[in-house]
């Protein structure tokens, strides 16, 4: 009878340890998967549209300043261009907004010619959605529905329309250029206008 008392005694010992080490090892794992997550959840995430270096960069002294009217519309609906794209954490991109009256603010730091594509980088990473670098003769964004078009100041814009190159002059009185961008030729309105069309 001692003996199988004791023979019981030893099998809820080894009963005990067994559920200890159970249940450690479902602490571990558990606390390891919310280690894992919490990580995951906390680390910057990275953009799906990375800038090349010249646009991935904050603009402190503008060496000129031009604001250029950009206009888009798809199937006969406008586009709103967003307010603040390219401001980032108290980082204006060289090419940037403010709100959302579709004007770009091309203000760099060193004076270099910037496309309509280079705007086009920065809404993409602004939004980290690819869709808003997209822009051929069939496309805007997301929207592959017909044939896109490009004017400038109502004149048709013929050629690869995200290279059309932002004038350094563009500017108008409500949104004028510097002085150091014209050469000390006025400022001139430029009107960008993207549509497309079934």
């Amino acid at each position: 009878m001692a003996q199988t008392r004791k023979k019981a005694i030893m099998q809820q010992v080894q009963r005990q340890r067994r559920n200890r080490t159970i249940a450690s090892i479902t602490v571990a794992v558990v606390l390891v998967a919310v280690i894992v997550t919490a990580a995951a959840f906390l680390a910057p995430k990275s953009s799906l549209v990375t800038l090349p270096g010249y646009l991935d960069q904050c603009a402190s002294s503008a060496s000129y300043h031009a604001h250029v009217h950009l206009a888009i519309s798809v199937s006969g609906s406008a586009v709103t261009v967003d307010a603040g794209i390219g401001l980032q954490g108290g980082c204006n991109r060289p090419l940037h907004t403010h709100a959302t009256d579709g004007v770009i603010h091309v203000e760099p730091n060193e004076n270099r010619d910037y496309t309509l594509g280079d705007f086009l980088l920065i809404w993409g990473n602004w939004k980290n959605d690819p869709q808003y670098t997209i822009l051929n003769s069939t496309q805007v964004f997301n929207n592959p529905h017909g044939t896109v078009k490009m004017t400038v100041n109502g004149n048709p814009f013929s050629g690869d329309m995200k290279s059309y190159q932002l004038p350094k002059i563009a500017g108008d009185p409500a949104e004028p250029c510097s002085a150091n961008s014209t050469g000390g030729s006025p400022c001139v309105r430029t009107d960008v206008v993207i549509t497309e069309t079934p």
